[in-house]
């Protein structure tokens, strides 16, 4: 089994080097370099919106106590209103 597995995988490689989809030393070290390049911004971007959210979180959390105070009062209106709400669809 592992012989035919093996000859396989070499025809494969020859296929793609046939097709000119094998990569060059060259090519593939500037593709490396790149995905190194996008994964510290990733993590650039990460902390960039991380600090954003903690400099918001005040004003957020404002809102968020806002809303929960709101929600007997929406709830009281819903209630009120529910024949009014039902028969408008």
């Amino acid at each position: 089994m592992l012989p035919m597995i093996m000859e396989r995988a070499a025809g494969s490689q020859e296929q793609a080097r046939e097709f000119g989809v094998v990569m060059s030393g060259e090519s593939s070290k500037a593709a490396e370099t790149f995905g190194d390049s996008l994964d510290r911004l990733k993590l650039v971007l990460g902390m960039a919106f991380v600090n954003l959210g903690i400099a918001a979180m005040p004003v957020l959390q404002k809102l968020v106590d806002w809303l929960t105070r709101l929600g007997p009062t929406i709830k009281n209106l819903v209630t009120a209103n529910t024949a009014n709400i039902q028969t408008s669809q």
